[in-house]
């Protein structure tokens, strides 16, 4: 044997198990991104279901608000037609006939 077919030896040698290690890396990695994925995943999913919380407080939180809001306008409209129909009446009893409102 030769130095030459020595080196050739050892190159393609070298080569496969090179190739070798680099297979069974890449398959770890892959495992290991897998699990990175996962666990990503699943940090993702706590963090929405926190914002989703929050979220959800802040609108229950408006909708109590606006409920206290509507009753007060609700409230209010009906004082109004309450005093419009006493208005009404009263321009009655003057002999001054008011232009209805159509509902």
């Amino acid at each position: 044997m030769t130095f030459d077919n020595v080196i050739t030896g050892m190159s393609i040698i070298l080569a496969i198990g090179a190739f070798y290690l680099s297979i069974k890396k890449g398959g770890s990695e892959v495992n290991n991104s897998d699990a990175d994925t996962i666990s990503q995943m699943f940090k993702n999913f706590k963090e929405q279901e926190a914002r989703y919380k929050e979220l959800r407080a802040e609108f229950d939180n408006y909708r109590t608000h606006m409920d206290g809001q509507f009753a007060v306008i609700a409230s209010e409209n009906v004082k109004l037609r309450a005093w419009a129909k006493n208005l009404v009446r009263q321009l009655e009893q003057a002999n001054i006939v008011p232009i209805k409102f159509d509902e």
